[in-house]
């Protein structure tokens, strides 16, 4: 067996800045304490996602080059008052699945008619493995309603793809919320990107023989470069 190897986050800068993405938005919103993101390029992904997590009580703000945004902890988010509308972000509504499953109040989600939702059930029902409890429309997209959860969900073994970046997030994120972590087989590594913005959150990701693992942990506010993210 090959041995465990911590994911190296260590990686020269070799642009000025990045698209921002809402995974580091969300694990910062995620993280405990004030997380500042320089060298980034907004998104209207990230706008969304940034409207999102206001509604349920995330505080941020923009000075100069850098934006703040103060997490409120893995349990810390506050039940929205309506409806979130991931608007015309596919990646938002995809990764919020995994976090929003976890939580112990319901939530709704909400997108654009014009977006393209028939990828949903890939995301849905690992989750349902994983504990969750989702119901969606009749042709299995938007409208998404999700009860709520008092207990940690259930670790799980799930493939993923090379092509599958935004599943394997998703499940990564979900994976906080148990009390072992999943596990990621990948035959064929795929974007590292979300291992290493939770790297950066203080989250330990190992790969071993192909498959992906972490040890779930309270996320700790930090400084992101988005140039090293990214490179």
């Amino acid at each position: 067996m090959v041995e465990k190897t911590l994911l190296d986050n260590n990686r020269a800068a070799t642009s000025l800045s990045a698209p921002l993405d809402p995974c580091v938005v969300m694990l910062a919103a995620l993280a405990e304490g004030k997380t500042s993101i320089k060298n980034f390029v907004m998104t209207d992904d990230c706008l969304i996602t940034l409207k999102i997590f206001s509604a349920m009580g995330v505080t941020h703000k923009i000075q100069g080059d850098e934006l703040y945004i103060h997490g409120v902890g893995l349990y810390g988010l506050k039940p929205p008052s309506r409806a979130l509308n991931c608007a015309t972000s596919l990646n938002t509504l995809q990764l919020l699945l995994g976090i929003l499953s976890a939580q112990a109040f319901a939530s709704e989600l909400m997108a654009d008619k014009s977006l393209k939702t028939n990828s949903l059930q890939d995301f849905i029902r690992p989750l349902k493995k994983m504990g969750a409890e989702i119901s969606t429309s009749e042709e299995g997209g938007i409208p998404i309603r999700i009860m709520p959860k008092d207990q940690f969900l259930q670790s799980i073994e799930h493939p993923v793809t090379e092509s599958d970046v935004q599943l394997k997030t998703c499940l990564l994120l979900a994976g906080l919320y148990t009390a072992k972590g999943v596990v990621m087989i990948e035959p064929l590594a795929s974007s590292d990107h979300c291992e290493r913005v939770l790297n950066a959150f203080g989250i330990n990701v190992y790969v071993s023989d192909h498959k992906l693992t972490f040890d779930p942990a309270p996320l700790i506010a930090t400084h992101i470069d988005m140039q090293y993210i990214y490179n």
